[in-house]
């Protein structure tokens, strides 16, 4: 956007500098928003959808929903209004903290086992990426870089570089087809010659790739930032982007969330985990998350110190959004008093995703590498096709939905040599899956 009709009347000569460069890209919103009007089949947006019966017993085979816990949803109704309507504490409920602790314990621990006594209180934000922007700006001053892979959620350029005037220092995610913790360690060490503060994101399920690492891969990542941390001398903040925990669908990848491996891991090893509601428990709207803190035992006046960042993180939430939205925390809190009524009911939607995924890597066996190839996936919600740069990803997005109805978010950044589709399965239904991939095939031999 050019922002002509803001010149005419000299409004931009009105805004600060960071509102004068400021633009939403033409991304997923763009797109999906198309595909919403243009497509008969839309792998856009990140939002599990399908067949009500899919989900719900008896529920029926020709309505096609948002996905959603049910358990959840009950609880909801049984909400009395002055638990609804009253502002919620401006870091939260302490009923919603208390069981949100308890929901990050039981999920990691019986596969990374860590004291869950150097846990944290979470500490609820208005969602994961308000969480993850206030822990940037929490942690980094403009100009001051972020350490995160090349192939990551376009949002965070958004959030980080353009908002906070934090730059991202990149790093090849893969390697041959396999994750290179390696680069992340090179880069973390390249980055302390320049600043003194190390910050970075790890992301997994990953987005937009969709790959989750193995057991031996996330100990391969934990061994690259102790390295980082022993030669520089410096400090590691790990901000866990962990927004589609879970979501795994074969043995290659672990299980769970890598964060419990950082747990009391290293005296310079900072680990900070996000997660929340919106894809975990298929609320996207409640846009309620948590920020949760592990202090590693050699920390000294651990009460203080968990009060002062409390404080900070406070101070951020007050001085933006004031508080989060009540009613999710009250629904949820009352819904994880009977986590294992949970973990089964997101089960279900588990299995639909995972025949998805299934579905996907069969079809995807269909196209000549040459003309598009994917990065490897095996969880969360997309994966990430590798595009021919022969074929700009723009345009390819354009045409499969003029062409052929079909929605996919092109993904391109020149300097970091990507050019690629983002393909959401979690909003496919999988006996769409052939046809999706098909309608790709076609609209690549189409422009080359």
């Amino acid at each position: 956007m050019q922002f002509d009709a803001m010149k005419e009347n000299n409004w931009l000569d009105l805004m600060s500098d960071t509102a004068r460069d400021l633009f939403l890209p033409q991304g997923i919103f763009y797109w999906s928003g198309r595909a919403g009007k243009e497509a008969d089949i839309n792998a856009t947006i990140g939002t599990a959808a399908g067949w009500e019966s899919d989900i719900i017993p008896g529920g029926k085979t020709d309505k096609w929903i948002t996905y959603y816990i049910p358990s959840v949803r009950e609880k909801m109704r049984q909400i009395p209004s002055d638990n609804v309507f009253p502002y919620a504490p401006i870091l939260g409920l302490p009923g919603f903290r208390k069981a949100w602790r308890e929901w990050i314990v039981k999920k990691t621990t019986p596969h990374f086992p860590f004291d869950a006594d150097l846990l944290g209180s979470p500490m609820v934000v208005p969602g994961a990426s308000p969480g993850l922007f206030y822990l940037v700006k929490m942690f980094l001053s403009p100009g001051e870089a972020l350490v995160c892979p090349d192939k990551r959620w376009e949002n965070y350029d958004l959030m980080f570089t353009d908002c906070l005037g934090v730059p991202i220092e990149s790093y090849p995610f893969f390697e041959n087809a396999k994750p290179a913790p390696e680069n992340l360690e090179k880069k973390l060490v390249e980055v302390a010659k320049k600043q003194d503060k190390l910050v970075t994101m790890l992301n997994f399920p990953n987005n937009p790739t969709g790959y989750m690492p193995s057991r031996a891969e996330g100990e391969a990542y934990r061994d690259a930032i102790v390295n980082a941390a022993n030669a520089t001398g410096k400090t590691v903040v790990v901000l866990f982007d962990d927004a589609y925990d879970g979501y795994v669908f074969d043995e290659t990848g672990a299980p769970i969330s890598i964060f419990g491996m950082f747990v009391g891991l290293h005296p310079n090893v900072l680990p900070v985990k996000v997660d929340g509601v919106s894809k975990e428990l298929l609320w996207y709207g409640g846009r309620t998350a948590c920020i949760t803190f592990a202090f590693h035992p050699d920390l000294r006046n651990r009460a203080a110190l968990e009060k002062e960042v409390e404080n900070k993180v406070g101070a951020l939430v007050r001085g933006t959004v004031s508080n989060s939205v009540r009613l999710v925390q009250e629904a949820v809190s009352l819904a994880l008093a009977d986590p294992d009524t949970v973990f089964a009911e997101r089960k279900v939607v588990e299995q639909v995703l995972s025949a998805r995924c299934a579905a996907l890597k069969q079809s995807l066996k269909s196209l000549d590498p040459k003309a598009a190839y994917p990065e490897p996936f095996n969880s969360g919600f997309f994966c990430l096709l590798n595009v021919n740069p022969a074929v700009d990803a723009d345009a390819l997005a354009d045409h499969l939905l003029k062409q052929y109805r079909t929605g996919v978010i092109p993904m391109k950044d020149a300097a970091l040599g990507i050019n690629a589709i983002r393909v959401a399965f979690c909003s496919v239904d999988v006996s769409h899956v052939a046809a999706l991939v098909d309608a790709i095939g076609k609209g690549i031999a189409d422009l080359s």
